[in-house]
């Protein structure tokens, strides 16, 4: 029976705190190993996974790390696990052993980041930071 590799790093944390520099940062190391599919987001049960880029199927979550070749930490980066009940028991059931990293930032200092992001990726299409902050009571009743 071939030997089931199960990761025993995460890297977890809140939107714009730096989890996707960390995720490089340790693939570049040489004991390390992390899969080119960033946030799987496997664990947290709880969580709403609405579209069809997660993975919840063992199998394919396991191959994410097949070619982890005797590597000493094996890892993966899935920022919503932070917001998860369920996640922090669901990975020790999964691999005791394991050590999870939280990465977080002051929120008035990530919500700059963040608008900039939104307002990049077209999530967001007031550009200037304090109307699109005003304009929050008013999208929250359904108005533009």
């Amino acid at each position: 029976m071939p030997l089931t590799i199960k990761p025993n790093i995460f890297i977890v944390g809140a939107p714009k705190c730096g989890t996707t520099s960390i995720y490089e940062y340790l693939r570049k190391h040489p004991e390390v190993f992390m899969p080119s599919f960033k946030e799987p987001h496997f664990f947290g049960s709880d969580l709403v996974k609405n579209n069809n880029v997660y993975i919840d199927n063992a199998t394919k979550y396991l191959d994410l790390f097949s070619n982890s070749n005797g590597k000493k930490m094996i890892g993966e980066a899935s920022t919503h696990y932070l917001y998860s009940k369920m996640a922090a028991k669901e990975i020790f059931d999964f691999n005791p052993k394991s050590k999870i990293i939280i990465l977080l930032r002051n929120p008035i200092n990530l919500i700059y980041s963040l608008h900039s992001q939104y307002v990049f990726s077209g999530n967001e299409d007031i550009l200037d930071f304090e109307k699109a902050i005003n304009a929050e009571k008013y999208r929250l009743l359904g108005k533009d």
